[in-house]
């Protein structure tokens, strides 16, 4: 997980893309400069998981995914490095 507004994930990596309309409503892909790639998202607690009334700006907590724990590192590391 990364603890940040939504605001501050889109001023760090750029719009999301829509998330799967099922489960995940909004979702960034990110491919940083060592080759790890990383995905930032909500996860069953949104409008497309029938939380209609929650917003991207009551979501704080997002969970991350990757094809390494460098992954979560990198993510960290661009956020603090841009607040």
């Amino acid at each position: 997980y990364v603890a940040a507004s939504y605001h501050t994930l889109v001023d760090t990596f750029g719009e999301p893309h829509g998330g799967d309309g099922y489960k995940i409503d909004w979702e960034w892909d990110i491919e940083f400069p060592d080759g790890t790639v990383a995905t930032i998202y909500n996860w069953k607690n949104g409008p497309n998981y029938g939380e209609y009334s929650t917003s991207f700006n009551d979501i704080t907590d997002w969970h991350i995914g990757g094809n390494s724990p460098e992954a979560v590192t990198n993510v960290e590391k661009h956020l603090t490095a841009h607040r």
